[in-house]
């Protein structure tokens, strides 16, 4: 019976050391991933990339969108100092060209608005020019015309 008693204990002994072999075991391999899991994480890496994908085109597009509209400013900016350079030319001849002072210091509007007027420039430009309603421009004008050309 002792002999039994031993057997079985070594049984038991056993038993517990391939349990304790086992269970390090399933420890210290790697796991394997569930086919479910790894499919949906791969799914989450195409998404991502699609989504990387797609940012990249808009921020080019918005790229090149920036890049037209400052093409665009930049050609208003030459047009609008092209017109600044031309009213700063009719304003120096009008100024320079024996316009009535009426301060000593600048010329009156009435004046100025004549000497444009008298240079060719149009009662749109004047009124631009100087800054007054087109109407009072265009009345400045036919008051001071010569009588023969009113009536005409």
């Amino acid at each position: 019976m002792a002999l039994q008693a031993l057997f079985l204990g070594q049984i038991v002994v056993d038993l517990v050391l391939l349990a304790l072999l086992s269970y390090l075991i399933f420890r210290l391999l790697p796991r394997k991933v569930d086919a479910g899991k790894e499919g949906e994480g791969l799914a989450l890496i195409r998404q991502a990339e699609e989504l990387r994908s797609e940012l990249e085109r808009n921020i080019e597009e918005k790229r090149q969108l920036t890049s037209k509209i400052l093409a665009h400013l930049d050609e208003r900016l030459v047009s609008a100092r092209e017109v600044r350079d031309r009213l700063e030319q009719l304003l120096s001849r009008a100024g320079g060209g024996g316009v009535n002072r009426t301060d000593g210091s600048e010329p009156s509007r009435r004046a100025a608005a004549l000497a444009l007027a008298a240079r060719g420039a149009s009662a749109g430009e004047i009124a631009s020019i100087l800054e007054l309603p087109r109407g009072e421009i265009e009345l400045m004008i036919k008051l001071h015309q010569p009588v023969s050309k009113v009536t005409s």
